[in-house]
């Protein structure tokens, strides 16, 4: 039974998976923080690249869904992955973060670089334990040489990928329900 009444505490929705991103990437973000001596720039960084990562679906989304059915809602819950030849996601990417991560060091500060790499790869592994798939599916070297095929991603209907939305991603079923 889920008592959660709230939006935020809510996992089944979009506010509430970010929540959950949120709360797994502090600690770490914290600890990154101590390490650079800058806590508040490394923290706020962390958080934001943890949450702005997704803006990534938003490409996926354009390319595959024609431009009188975009939602917002649809778009970030990934509704039209199953059906996708091909997932880009080019922010969820391992190697790619760390890249990211080396060139907002040395270009901004050391904290941003350490921020960043660590709300984005703390985001990536959350995902990679939350979903079925390709074990080397966020790696982007790799996905790149697949073609970005979407079956690194959905490779199972009974997996947590499948067809239906809620059962591919519980925490943002379509119509969140609380009990």
């Amino acid at each position: 039974m889920n008592t959660s009444r709230f939006a935020f505490t809510n996992p089944k929705s979009i506010l509430g998976h970010y929540v959950h991103h949120t709360l797994i990437i502090l600690p770490f973000a914290l600890s990154g923080g101590f390490l650079t001596g800058s806590i508040l720039p490394t923290v706020a960084t962390a958080i934001i690249a943890g949450i702005l990562i997704d803006f990534d679906h938003l490409i996926d989304y354009a390319v595959e869904v024609p431009v009188r059915n975009w939602t917002l809602r649809n778009a970030i819950a990934g509704d039209h992955l199953p059906g996708a030849k091909r997932v880009f996601v080019f922010l969820h990417g391992y190697d790619a973060v760390i890249a990211y991560a080396f060139a907002a060091g040395f270009l901004l500060s050391p904290s941003i670089g350490v921020g960043l790499a660590v709300g984005m790869l703390v985001h990536t592994a959350t995902d990679q334990f939350d979903y079925d798939g390709h074990p080397l599916r966020y790696v982007l070297l790799y996905r790149l040489y697949r073609s970005f095929e979407n079956s690194l991603f959905i490779h199972s209907q009974t997996g947590k990928n499948s067809a239906s939305p809620s059962s591919r991603a519980p925490h943002i079923a379509k119509d969140a329900e609380c009990d």
